[in-house]
């Protein structure tokens, strides 16, 4: 379901396609306790021919084998290196507080027979990175929901994460939370299954989802980073061109 274990994210598939304008979301249910890594573009990396994985890793690890696989845009299309563009839309956007989404405009296609890509025309991708919590988002969010454990704390730390015990995750959310625990009818009693229990708190999912919504909305009409520019023309455009 998640594009087999050379691509989580369903672009391969839709470049075949000869789609021209792709919009894609880039999500992950572990933290980052380091946003350079999504700065770094790693995800998008193997897609322009660049190196994504740790050279540590086991060659049959998924994120080692698509470096091989999965070459299809040309990384210096327009003239521009696009992962260094990439990292430096995202830190940006990040710095200013807004939500991590940008668009690569006229990104080259190589061949590509692994995927069956014809090369030779020009494609826009959208990317929309949910990790973390846009400051301009904690900020609107009412004290009391989100109040920090202790007095005297930041409402988020220092990745961006809430400090809230139980949005502490959000929106990066695990759903393995810990062995499942069932009750024994009859005997008052409970029994430790060694299965991990999949759920997630009801708190925990709407507030990512109040979060996702806010942030389409908030980049309706564009975003300007840290720097002043213009990294994001906007889905008004997008949608309604």
């Amino acid at each position: 379901a998640d594009g087999g274990y050379n691509d989580a994210t369903g672009i391969p598939a839709l470049v075949q396609k000869k789609v021209k304008k792709i919009v894609s979301v880039l999500y992950t249910t572990s933290r980052f306790n380091d946003p350079s890594q999504w700065f770094k573009g790693y995800i998008m990396a193997s897609f322009f021919g660049a190196w994504s994985a740790n050279l540590r890793q086991a060659p049959t690890d998924y994120l080692f084998t698509n470096n091989f696989c999965n070459h299809m845009f040309n990384l210096n299309s327009n003239g521009e290196n696009q992962l260094l563009k990439l990292e430096n839309n995202l830190q940006s956007l990040y710095e200013a507080g807004e939500p991590m989404i940008t668009t690569l405009h006229n990104l080259e296609v190589i061949d590509n027979p692994f995927w069956g890509i014809e090369g030779g025309w020009t494609l826009d991708l959208t990317l929309i990175v949910v990790s973390a919590v846009p400051q301009k988002f904690a900020e609107q969010v009412p004290y009391d929901v989100v109040a920090p454990p202790e007095e005297g704390m930041n409402i988020t730390d220092e990745f961006g994460y809430f400090t809230n015990e139980e949005l502490k995750n959000v929106p990066n959310m695990n759903s393995a939370n810990g062995n499942m625990v069932i009750d024994i009818p009859g005997i008052n009693g409970t029994y430790d299954l060694p299965l991990p229990d999949f759920a997630l708190s009801t708190k925990e999912v709407r507030m990512t989802n109040v979060l996702c919504s806010w942030m389409i909305e908030r980049a309706w009409n564009g975003l300007t980073g840290a720097d002043g520019e213009s990294k994001f023309e906007g889905f008004a455009k997008f949608f309604e061109d």
